[in-house]
């Protein structure tokens, strides 16, 4: 049974999640508790105990959100390999995930964890558009089919042609690809989320500059940005170099060498 709210409990989690709507709501509060009596009449100043209750929640919450979100961006910038992903905590997993796509340009609505209905986050780009996400933190063990046909249901309780993302530190059985195939959904292994981390956590910036140094690197087709030097781990030339776009995977400009 799920725990019941009181008007404290969305007080701090207004704190939490807005800073600084809540420390403008803190203020006007405040204001109202010290000088209310002022404007309204006497029984005003039976609420003035409340409303300092009010601002002190407020606070409290605003300030555990801003630790929090220092914390939150200081693990995403720490992140470098496949590994580091490996050694957190699944919810810390999830909340890793859901920076990432923040720092790609998406806004994110997060779930608390618990009973979430296979749904963990969902994305909604500039216009609008709604994209559900799951989040499986598989150390040792690939997803596997059944795993990504449970999150198709979830994706189709929400409405016909809902896209989705399956995310996962691990990678991907065969049988989970060959299901994904020619549906909406996008599988995100361990080697492509960190590839999408150090594109936006400066990380890669540096790895990219030490591995180009030297050399005269050509424009991206796309975008006209700077590219670097990769390594096909798949398709139909597996090892052999080539010339990506810095900012994949925003854009996937691609040269031969």
């Amino acid at each position: 049974m799920p725990k019941r709210r009181d008007t404290l409990d969305d007080l701090l989690e207004i704190g939490e999640r807005s800073p600084q709507v809540a420390l403008a709501l803190a203020a006007a509060m405040a204001l109202l508790a010290a000088f209310g009596e002022r404007i309204v009449p006497a029984p005003w100043g039976a609420f003035a105990p409340l409303l300092w209750v009010f601002v002190a929640a407020l606070l409290v919450g605003a300030i555990v959100g801003a630790v929090r979100r220092y914390g939150r961006e200081r693990r995403f910038r720490s992140q470098r390999t496949v590994e580091d992903l490996h050694a957190m905590s699944w919810r810390a997993f999830e909340l890793l995930v859901s920076d990432t796509y923040r720092h790609l340009g998406f806004g994110v609505r997060e779930g608390t964890g618990q009973r979430d209905g296979g749904v963990d986050l969902v994305l909604v780009d500039p216009t609008g558009r709604e994209t559900l996400v799951q989040c499986k933190q598989y150390r040792t063990s690939r997803v596997g089919e059944p795993r990504v046909r449970e999150f198709y249901g979830a994706m189709a309780a929400h409405g016909i042609g809902t896209p989705g993302v399956f995310v996962t530190c691990g990678g991907f059985t065969e049988e989970a690809r060959r299901f994904a195939a020619g549906k909406p959904i996008d599988l995100v292994d361990g080697d492509r989320l960190m590839h999408m981390i150090l594109a936006t956590n400066g990380g890669g910036q540096r790895i990219e500059e030490e591995a180009t140094r030297g050399e005269d690197v050509p424009e991206c087709p796309r975008c006209k940005g700077p590219m670097v030097r990769r390594v096909a781990k798949a398709g139909p030339n597996p090892g052999t170099s080539f010339w990506g776009c810095a900012s994949f995977p925003r854009c996937r400009g691609t040269r031969q060498p």
